[in-house]
């Protein structure tokens, strides 16, 4: 393998790990964030509660977006699987508080095999290569 090829293949390599995860999220935000504010948004001004079942990007997607997150922050974001998370918002819909339901201890073993589950999917990923 030639300098060239090998530089090639790292390359590749960092792209798929550390890119695509952001490029997915980017491609989620730019559906999720219209859909909050045209749609949601409405809902909410009138009166309603709202919950928002969807995929763990979109969820991301929202998450980053009503926190201010930045992209490097938000990949330490661990959303678990079928837990409510409750985003409490002012008049001019700022984020009060947000927070789970349900027992901090499940709460944590949850969180810590989502962020088991992306350490493998990016180990597996990087075999590939």
């Amino acid at each position: 393998m030639s300098v060239r090829q090998f530089i090639r293949r790292c390359t590749v390599m960092l792209i798929r790990r550390y890119f695509r995860p952001m490029k997915a999220l980017r491609l989620r935000s730019n559906v999720s964030f219209p859909y909050f504010e045209e749609v949601i948004k409405g809902e909410m001004k009138a009166g309603k509660r709202v919950v928002i079942a969807a995929h763990g990007n979109s969820l991301r997607a929202l998450v980053k977006y009503f926190d201010n997150l930045s992209n490097e922050e938000i990949i330490n974001v661990n959303i678990p699987t079928a837990v409510p998370l409750v985003y409490e918002f002012d008049d001019d819909f700022k984020v009060l508080n947000h927070y789970y339901l349900g027992d901090p201890e499940e709460l944590k073993a949850k969180m810590d095999a989502v962020a088991k589950q992306v350490a493998k999917q990016a180990n597996t990923a990087s075999e590939k290569q």
